[in-house]
């Protein structure tokens, strides 16, 4: 796959959250302009738990057009990276955008040692960029780190 299409609009870069007000009230704004088919979580519950790193915002200049909430946690005998929510506008997506998410949360996997990777595939396209990767059920996904990557989503992106 070429990830090196044309693109009409330019791409955004992946930047961590630091929980600041602006950081917060992106994440509001956001919750109100991505569409409706996935839910994200309720305001409140976003702006109370979210601690600076537990996050990516995808900033086009400074404006944040989508984000990827995670965090990392001890599961038996794995450390997994549990990615919550990715949500990005409907006009921001591309695969550019996907393939520099993956390469963000691996980077920060294997900066914090983690052994597998978890998700859910709630939405239709989540569930498509999921299809071939090994599932626990339908739409559950635990795999190690190792595979975590571009070509475990070539041909999908």
């Amino acid at each position: 796959m070429n990830l090196d299409h044309k693109l009409e609009k330019p791409i955004g870069r992946w930047e961590f959250i630091k929980n600041t007000r602006k950081d917060q009230a992106d994440l509001v704004n956001l919750q109100k302009a991505i569409d409706d088919k996935v839910l994200p979580p309720p305001v409140e519950e976003v702006s109370e738990t979210i601690e600076a790193g537990d996050g990516l915002f995808l900033r086009l200049g400074d404006k944040a057009v989508g984000y990827a909430l995670f965090n990392v946690e001890e599961w038996g005998d794995k450390k997994v990276l549990f990615i919550e929510y990715v949500h990005v506008l409907p006009s921001q997506r591309n695969p550019a955008v996907i393939a520099q998410l993956i390469h963000s949360l691996k980077k920060y996997a294997n900066e914090q040692r983690v052994t597998h990777v978890h998700w859910t595939s709630g939405s239709e396209e989540m569930k498509r960029l999921s299809r071939k990767m090994p599932a626990e059920d339908e739409d559950r996904f635990t795999i190690p780190i190792e595979q975590f990557g571009l070509d475990g989503f070539m041909g999908r992106l």
